[in-house]
């Protein structure tokens, strides 16, 4: 099984405190399935290096970032 976990926009200005992630992680390093389990983590990256849409409330990344960056990481660690 796979997650995928990417910010948005707030959480690299700091201004979600919280992530669901940290939630997710937990649960992962807890569940007797932790070897079968992948999470694909996008929060690691330096800020200026994520595209988020624009007027987008949620700030949601673009779709283009989701093409360029997103989809080859998470197929290279599906297929490896």
């Amino acid at each position: 099984m796979f997650f995928v976990i990417h910010p948005l926009k707030k959480h690299t200005t700091g201004e979600y405190k919280f992530s669901n992630r940290l939630i997710l992680k937990d649960v992962i390093n807890k569940s007797k399935y932790k070897n079968k389990i992948r999470l694909v983590d996008f929060f690691n990256k330096p800020v200026n290096s994520y595209e988020f849409k624009k007027n987008d409330i949620f700030s949601h990344p673009t779709k283009k970032y989701y093409k360029n960056k997103f989809w080859p990481t998470i197929f290279e660690k599906i297929l490896n």
